[in-house]
């Protein structure tokens, strides 16, 4: 294909991959509730993230007092990400108007997808040639797996990973490939900047640093001539170095609480410490090559280098003897060593992401080209033994079987998957025997897939056209069910004064389900005990809402909720998130499914269990989910529950009267949904052998203040009689004795004798 061909063919790729990106999902997002990041998590803490440095600038926020309420805590993503969008949000005005902040936060996704495009097909041109950057570049367009981290609003870091592990991928095929000389040097200080780069924006991309210089130190070890090896060795310590200084001022001589100094989980000495570490060894062995004879044969050099390379090791781990536990604890990160992280979908294999094993998931995230990577990957190897390829190639090779290894054990790398599937691909029709049949070919089955995917949210494109309400196809209904609710939170509860400003204090907490702490945070603009970090956010606040949410005496409850200074509670058909079956009596069932109301349970062996009212749990809002996926298969009971309520702790008024000894005494009150449905709130005590009855409650009569709308009175009912009551707000939220009507039976007086 000729140049000018391959420059059309990046420009018909750079327009349909706008058109995925910000087009198609466009309707699912933008909403009159604003921008709502599509199956959005983690970018809820992002926005979070940039709004504050935005206000602060150049601040991050490395510990967030709204984090692991009450304590507060480590934020374990490194600063570049989200330092760097703040700083391009900043010239437009993005200060102070967080719409405005929403909207730019929202377009760097796309921008960064379709500058790896670019990147990539250059990268396919220079390694195969002109059909390979075309048939690259039109294939990672379309391909899912990279258009689901880089549509519009999916601000999440890993978009921006993708782009700087591809160019780390770019420069070190170029540093393989390039001869020894000044324009080596340069490309080994490049080198050492992209791995730097790519840690400063995840941890994770340790993965990619690893291949890197496995690859690079295998071709310095393996290089036949004695002053080739000389050069290599210098250039990959040079490459080292660079790294070890670049990130060192980010890293160095951090201590976290949770990792300790010495994690590659979290930016720690461990990073720099990896890099010095490998620039002394690789440094020693070139000297060592160049002024002694154990530089003569290959052989030498290889014992040498492992010599020197097994002695730094054993330095570095008796100079920091914690640096074998995080090496350990690290690789749990792959192993699901973790109970929460069994409960996350994007760490399941790609193959049984749904539970059974499945081609149809890697075959729409990667169309049929994921049949490509291991055959092609073997061939290429082929070739390159028999020098038919530059030495590169061995970089993409290992590249890509590493990360088919690594989506096929966890689906969040899949992503990191999608750019050597489509170099593969891109290899596959430069050098195939015919290969405009293998260009067709491909293009076929990408072409199959891509309908299937995209077809569907298409048709919300048409139906916006047309005026008509969107499917919202691609956006979780969840989300869009429970940002207005957290908003409201936001706009009815007290202020929390220190959401911008580090040093201020949230004051209360909020208790959601792990899975969306993140949204309600951002949108509520409070503290939350657990979220979407999981244990990586707070081990103990983590097992804390556990515990709360399946606990079954209330008082227990309420006083776990003291501790953690929590006020307002979210209450959700799966508790606390972590994935656990709850019996009819715990918090989750009893606010998720009743109410917090009297009602009626089945246990786990069939009986039926009467459920007390809550007395300290005040509903003040709720909202089902619409219908859609989200129910599909469920239980009636379950579906019944599909819904988000938010409770406020109360002290709960106690209201205190006479009663017949002994007897039943039932406190009622209506209340209105936000829907106009008629509730019914009723609580039971019985009086003791005095006759004295006390009946807590948590709702104030005539309250029109929250979604939950009540009665006027009161109406109590006893074996001896009736009678009503108001109760005050105040007397709610301080626990105010109120006295309640007299309810023994009334007798006739005794005549007089005359």
């Amino acid at each position: 294909m000729p140049g000018g061909g391959a420059g059309l063919a990046l420009l018909a790729a750079l327009v349909l991959g706008a058109v995925v990106r910000v087009v198609v999902p466009w309707p699912a997002v933008v909403s009159e509730q604003g921008i709502l990041p599509p199956g959005g998590a983690d970018e809820f803490y992002h926005l979070r993230r940039i709004e504050y440095s935005v206000e602060n600038f150049p601040a991050v926020l490395s510990r967030d007092a709204y984090v692991n309420a009450p304590n507060g805590g480590e934020i374990v993503w490194p600063p570049l990400w989200d330092l760097g969008i703040a700083a391009l949000a900043l010239p437009f005005g993005a200060a102070g108007d967080r719409e405005r902040l929403e909207a730019v936060v929202a377009g760097v996704p796309p921008l960064i997808g379709l500058a790896t495009i670019v990147l990539v097909f250059a990268m396919a041109r220079r390694q195969f040639g002109d059909r390979a950057a075309a048939t690259c570049a039109l294939l990672l367009a379309v391909l899912p797996a990279h258009q689901l981290s880089s549509r519009i609003a999916k601000s999440d870091h890993h978009v921006g990973a993708v782009l700087a592990t591809s160019w780390l991928l770019f420069v070190g095929m170029r540093w393989l490939d390039g001869p020894v000389g000044r324009r080596r040097l340069r490309v080994a200080i490049e080198l050492g900047l992209a791995m730097a780069t790519v840690l400063l924006i995840w941890t994770g991309a340790l993965l990619h640093v690893g291949i890197t210089l496995v690859v690079a130190s295998v071709t310095v070890l393996a290089a036949g001539d004695r002053s080739v090896a000389i050069a290599r060795g210098r250039e990959l310590a040079l490459a080292c170095g660079v790294a070890a200084l670049a990130i060192a001022p980010f890293s160095l001589g951090v201590v976290w609480l949770e990792y300790g100094g010495f994690s590659p989980l979290v930016l720690s000495s461990f990073q720099p410490v990896l890099f010095a570490a490998g620039a002394a060894v690789l440094g020693s062995s070139a000297e060592l090559w160049a002024r002694t004879p154990l530089g003569g044969r290959r052989g030498q050099r290889i014992g040498s280098a492992l010599g020197l390379g097994a002695v730094g090791l054993g330095a570095t781990v008796l100079a920091a003897p914690e640096l074998g536990q995080a090496l350990l604890v690290g690789a749990g990160w792959f192993q699901e060593a973790e109970d929460f992280q069994s409960h996350v979908l994007e760490l399941r294999s790609m193959w049984t992401a749904g539970g059974v094993f499945d081609v149809n998931v890697p075959r729409l995230l990667f169309t049929q080209a994921i049949a490509l990577v291991l055959p092609v990957a073997f061939w290429l190897g082929l070739r390159a033994v028999r020098a038919g390829e530059g030495s590169g190639v061995w970089l993409l090779i290992a590249w890509s079987i590493a990360f088919f290894a690594a989506s096929s054990n966890q689906i969040r790398f899949s992503n990191e998957l999608a750019v050597p599937v489509a170099l593969l691909a891109g290899a596959f029709v430069e050098r195939a025997y015919q290969p405009r049949l293998a260009a067709a070919a491909l293009a076929f089955a990408a072409t199959g897939t891509s309908l299937m995917v995209y077809a569907e949210p298409s048709g919300d494109v048409l139906r916006a056209m047309r005026n008509e309400a969107p499917r919202k196809l691609g956006l979780d209904e969840r989300i869009a069910t429970l940002v207005p609710l957290a908003r409201w939170l936001g706009e009815n509860s007290p202020e929390s004064p220190g959401w911008l400003a580090a040093e201020a204090g949230p004051g209360y907490a909020v208790l959601t389900p792990w899975g969306q702490g993140h949204l309600v945070r951002y949108y509520a603009r409070r503290a939350m005990v657990q979220d979407n970090f999981g244990v990586y956010g707070g081990r103990a606040s983590y097992e804390a809402a556990e515990r709360y949410y399946g606990e079954s005496d209330e008082t227990r409850a309420i006083e776990l909720l003291e501790t953690l200074g929590v006020r307002y509670v979210l209450a959700a058909p799966g508790g606390s998130g972590h994935g656990r079956a709850y019996e009819p009596l715990t918090m989750a069932r009893r606010t998720a499914l009743h109410r917090g109301f009297q009602s009626r349970d089945t246990g786990s062996d069939g009986r039926t269990i009467e459920v007390a009212a809550l007395s300290r749990h005040r509903l003040i809002h709720e909202a089902a989910w619409k219908p859609g996926i989200d129910e599909a298969g469920l239980d009636p009971l379950t579906r019944a529950a599909a819904a988000y309520r938010w409770f406020e702790i109360v002290a709960g008024a106690r209201i205190e009267g006479s009663a017949e000894p002994g007897s039943t005494v039932t406190a009622r009150i209506a209340l209105e949904s936000p829907r106009g449905e008629a509730l019914r709130y009723e609580v039971r005590a019985r009086s003791n052998g005095s006759g004295r009855y006390r009946l807590t409650v948590p709702y104030p009569t005539g309250d029109r203040s929250t979604a939950i709308q009540s009665g006027d009175r009161y109406r109590l009912i006893g074996s001896g009689g009736g009678g009503e009551v108001a109760v005050s707000e105040a007397a709610v939220r301080r626990g105010e004795s109120i006295p309640g009507p007299d309810l023994r039976r009334l007798t006739e007086p005794t005549p007089a004798i005359r």
